[in-house]
Parts: C-alpha cells; structure tokens; sequence
C-alpha cells in the first residue's frame, strides 16, 4: 500500500467512525404533526375545500400594517387603512405594473413591529381569506406565487387518480414533504416515532393515505413497501384531559359511544406513543395517531396550557437516552395566551437522585404539569416549530430541514443547562 492510498484509508476511516458515533449517539426522536393546514389542504368537514386551503395558507404569511389616522397615505384606493408590511398600498389598481409585490415574510414567527397578518384582520380575513390571490382582492398580486402552489402541489400527468392520495380537484391530497420526511426517517435507521395529531376529523383520511403510501401507491415512491407506515386501530387515540386533575389520557372507542381509558398515568401513555427503542436498528418506526380534545381547549379560551399535550422530562445526563419531541402545527403562535400546543413537563424528583439514571418509575418523577404560556412561546424553533404551510408546499425537504434546525436548537439550550449558563431549557420551563 503507498502512503498517499494509507492516508486516504486514514481519513475514510476517521469520517466514517465520527458519522458512525454521531449516528449511535444520537437520540431517538418523536415527531408530531398537525394534519389541517400542517400536512393536509382542503378541510371538507370544516367547510374549507382544497381551492379555500391554497389561498389561506398564502393569506397566513402576508403582512399588512394600519394607516394612522390623519396620515397622507389615508383614502388612496381601496382598503385604504391598510398598507402592506413594506408601505404600498393594498389596492392593486395603485400599483406599478412592474413592481414586484411585497415579499411573504413566510419565516416571521413574531409579527414585525406594526405589523399584523392579513389573515388575523378580521374586515380582511372575512372578505378574501379564501379567495386570497384572486382577482378583485388586494392580494391578487400574489396570482403567480399562488399557481407556483398550485404546480407543486398537481397530481402527476398520466398517474391515474388514486381518490385516497389525490383531491378531487386534481391535487396531492397530503403535502408530498410530509411523506419526503417519513422515507427520509426510516432511511436513517435510527429509533423514531411519528405522532400525527387533530382535533378534527381527517384521521380516516389520513390513515387510509398512509396505507396506500406504505404499499408503494404514492406516484413519488412507487417502489416503497414500508407496512410500518399504516397505524393500527391499537394505536389511534382520543385524547381528553381529566376535568378534574387537569391530566392528559389516550382513550379508545368502546362500545356504543362511550370511551375506556387506557393508561394509569400520562409517563405511561407517553411510553406508549414512542414505543421500544429496539426495532431492529430503528428501521421500522412506529406511528400513532391521535385526536386531541378540541372541547376542553375552546372552553379555556384557547390557552396553551390546554391544547395538544406535548411532554418534556427534566433530568440531566438523559438527553441521549430519552426521546427528542418536535411539534410541527400552522397553528402555533407568538402569543403567551393563544397557542394550540400544550408543553407538558416533568421533573425527577430530589428523592430519588438527580442523576441520569436509567429509572422510569413513575414514582421517579414528578407529575407532567403544563408549563406557561410565556415559556410555550420561547420554545418556538426547538420543541416547537410553526408551519408557514407555503414552505413545505414550495420544498419537499423542508420538514427534514427543520428536524434539523430544532435539534442544534435543543442541543444548545442542553449545553447552557450542563454548563450551568443562564438560558437553557431548565429556564425557560420555569418562567
């Protein structure tokens, strides 16, 4: 062997054995997904159809500021007390042909300074939410983003149909990246649980989506044949908080309409969801599926504390060992009293030693408590990432992207919690 061949072999060797340890040193991870507006356009049973979906979800990432009163700007055109975010006016009849239009701010999570969502002004979400980039509404200058949607989202040319995966309209039913993301996970080998979460009725769809996907149907991944992607009935859920604890349980249907609870206690049920970490190399996976207690979230006013549970355990030395949680939901928000994921914490208990030890008993820990809604809004783009829904519309590879970025997130604020730095998860949680 020369000695240029040597030191190649040298240097495979050692990017091998560091991808091979980042790979065994990384932890296993659970992902949630909303369905409406998150992973599935067009909402039938809540009187959106796929036209309705494609439309709001451009209408979520336009920003509009108010004129103030008395301003030069007020009573030029139509919709005159607004501009948009860059200072045109809203009325396309005032604009120059040639300019483009303002730029989508599709990443922002808070609002920029004096500015709002079109979408969250109520004159304008009623009038054009729905017809958003259409002719005769202000954001008719968004015409061709919207047939980019449209392009991207179309039903292959000579694919037949399959009514399961396609719209009715001619369109991917399920956003092509969420499916992208599943492929990708299994393909890593490592241990992952998928929880995908509603509170509304699409699960039926979605599992019989799944299941064609699994079979190779989808017209992007003809050949897969993954059956771990079909969630059992065992495995999909009703969710409803405890009127009287304020705790979380996972109910399946019983006979008649009543519901049996599964689990003693919300440590159990969350072991349930992420399922064995031995899975043959994390080849399989294991996906779930739940419907959230839309009920108990409407009648706290839509606090955070009370929408779709989301656990965390605070024990130092466990990050590798234990589960890593990311929420993807269009509906998380920069509001500490208005967001529709509830974090859950729990903490090991000083009795029983503060040490990563490998002891799960529930008795170890404290119960899950929900955190505020201050400290829900700072875990944005760690634990919890909003969904600009014209992203993962526009790239396929976006979901993955953002697994990617929330972990290096997680990582860090891990880091500042060992160090003893200021900043970390343990600060955040307790706000």
């Amino acid at each position: 062997m020369t000695l240029g061949v040597a030191l190649l072999v040298i240097v495979a060797t050692h990017f091998v054995l560091k991808w091979l340890r980042r790979k065994l040193s990384a932890p296993p991870i659970c992902i949630h997904f909303d369905v409406n507006e998150t992973i599935m356009l067009g909402d039938p049973a809540g009187g959106d159809s796929y036209e309705d979906s494609l439309h709001k979800i451009l209408a979520k990432v336009a920003f509009v500021r108010p004129v103030a009163p008395g301003s030069s700007a007020r009573g030029a055109g139509r919709w005159a007390d607004w501009t948009w975010h860059d200072g045109s006016p809203l009325d396309p009849l005032l604009r120059d042909p040639s300019a483009p239009p303002p730029p989508l701010l599709t990443e922002a999570f808070e609002d920029p300074p004096g500015c709002v969502r079109f979408y969250n002004v109520p004159e304008l979400k009623r009038a054009f939410a729905k017809c958003f980039a259409s002719k005769g509404s202000p954001g008719a200058i968004y015409a061709e983003t919207l047939e980019g949607l449209r392009a991207q989202l179309r039903w292959p040319d000579g694919v037949p149909r399959d009514p399961v995966l396609c719209s009715e309209e001619g369109y991917h039913r399920f956003l092509p990246a969420f499916f992208e993301t599943l492929v990708e996970l299994r393909r890593r080998r490592r241990p992952y649980s998928v929880v995908v979460r509603t509170f509304g009725t699409d699960l039926p769809h979605l599992l019989a989506a799944l299941d064609a996907f699994g079979r190779g149907r989808h017209p992007h991944h003809t050949g897969l044949r993954a059956p771990e992607f079909s969630i059992p009935p065992e495995r999909t859920w009703r969710g409803r908080y405890d009127a009287k604890s304020g705790s979380f349980n996972l109910m399946r249907g019983a006979r008649g309409d009543g519901f049996v609870g599964a689990f003693t206690s919300e440590a159990a049920m969350l072991a349930e969801l992420e399922g064995p970490l031995d899975r043959g190399g994390g080849a399989g996976g294991r996906l779930s599926a739940i419907q959230d207690d839309y009920g108990w979230w409407k009648g706290a006013g839509y606090s955070p504390g009370a929408g779709k549970p989301l656990w965390l355990t605070q024990e130092p030395g466990a990050a590798n060992r234990r589960f890593r949680h990311i929420f993807f939901d269009d509906n998380i928000h920069a509001d500490p009293l208005d967001s529709i994921v509830a974090v859950r914490v729990r903490a090991k208990n000083a009795a029983s030693g503060g040490g990563g030890g490998g002891d799960d008993d529930d008795a170890a820990f404290s119960a899950f408590r929900p955190v505020s809604g201050r400290a829900t809004v700072a875990l944005q783009g760690s634990v919890l990432r909003k969904v600009p829904t014209v992203r993962p519309v526009q790239q396929r590879g976006w979901f993955l992207e953002q697994i990617a970025k929330c972990e290096a997130r997680c990582d860090e604020l891990l880091a500042r919690d060992a160090r003893g730095e200021a900043g970390g998860f343990a600060a955040i949680l307790s706000m």
